[in-house]
């Protein structure tokens, strides 16, 4: 598909794009106090394809230049909408190299590419964008003709704990044998969460479960997931350059990785509580929930502001990293109601 200046091209990836996917990833940075940047491991190609009901991925061609300048993606997910079951496409991975913002104007070309592979294959789409990153906010907010509409669902915070200590609550290790049942009843109550419990990378036994009196009152997963996702420390500014120097991990927040690093974490995943836990309880749990991942510096948490669990936060140490969540109305889709959104980190 050529765009208006025809010296570029959209083209669907393959798997020999792997190469060029990771050198976006790694080309684009926002520059932020805790330069942190989003990777896809070596291969990121497979690591789209791994995602749920596999993903779409298309790349912006320079033919003159013989490279690739741009991206984007849709990555497919089996939900709950309304209490009923629906495919979810999360917008991700829109990318264009600096020396290219001001060259060319490809957004209206590459949502039209992404409405025409999404059609028939998701009931509702929905992106994030990074909080600071006031430009494209603006840019998805304003009313355009040529884009989609945006609409503000509010805050998507990925958390940053360290490894807590055991504490008294009784905790076992393994998939319960009413556990399939818990997420069941509970995972329903909210839009956009799984179907099951049964996300790709996860055993019983990364399976976490607090119980009393015969009954499950939350549940997560441990899952490292750093072969497809990562997060890579680009390095610190302004007042955060004293942090490496600082004992973090004994004020209760997470070890500060180094410049250069890959960050050393792993997310409390499908993380789910019976609503009759308060909010004390929610991250009594997640504290001691986050003490089976000694060893590592870094636990993330990921929840949108509607959830009940976000307020847990307030009563733990925490490193935050923020986006807006937005609907993208790709045309003729299912909308959010008023129910809770649900949305596992490893599904960012």
């Amino acid at each position: 598909m050529l765009v208006k200046e025809k010296q570029f091209e959209i083209v669907k990836a393959a798997p020999g794009d792997s190469e060029d996917i990771r050198r976006m990833f790694e080309s684009i940075r926002f520059h932020t106090a805790i330069d942190l940047q989003f990777r896809r491991g070596n291969d990121p190609y497979r690591s789209f394809q791994e995602e749920d009901d596999g993903a779409v991925v298309l790349l912006l061609k320079d033919r003159l230049a013989d490279r690739t300048v741009g991206m984007g993606a849709a990555s497919f997910h089996r939900v709950y909408l309304g209490g009923e079951m629906c495919r979810s496409a999360y917008l991700n991975g829109l990318k264009l190299l600096p020396e290219y913002h001001k060259r060319l104007r490809v957004l209206p070309e590459a949502f039209r590419r992404l409405r025409q592979e999404i059609q028939g294959e998701a009931d509702i789409c929905y992106a994030a964008v990074l909080r600071h990153n006031m430009s494209v906010q603006h840019l998805f907010e304003k009313p355009h003709r040529s884009l989609p509409r945006f609409e503000k669902q509010g805050l998507y915070t990925s958390f940053l704990i360290s490894p807590g200590r055991k504490s008294g609550l009784p905790l076992e290790k393994g998939g319960a044998a009413e556990l399939d049942a818990f997420y069941a009843r509970w995972l329903p109550m909210y839009d956009l969460a799984p179907l099951n419990r049964n996300m790709a990378g996860l055993t019983d036994e990364d399976f976490i479960v607090w119980r009393e009196g015969g009954r499950i009152l939350a549940a997560c997963a441990l899952l490292d997931d750093r072969r497809n996702k990562n997060y890579y420390l680009c390095g610190y500014s302004g007042a955060f350059r004293i942090l490496p120097g600082l004992p973090t991990r004994l004020l209760g927040y997470p070890a500060v990785p180094k410049t250069g690093q890959t960050v050393d974490s792993v997310s409390l995943s499908m993380l789910l509580f019976d609503p009759a836990v308060d909010t004390a309880g929610r991250a009594h749990f997640i504290r001691s929930a986050s003490s089976f991942a000694r060893g590592h510096e870094v636990v993330m948490v990921g929840l949108a502001e509607n959830n009940p669990t976000y307020q847990a936060f307030r009563r733990l140490r925490h490193v935050p990293f923020s986006s807006i969540l937005y609907t993208v109305d790709m045309g003729g889709e299912m909308k959010l109601g008023a129910r809770p959104i649900y949305l596992d980190v490893a599904y960012m």
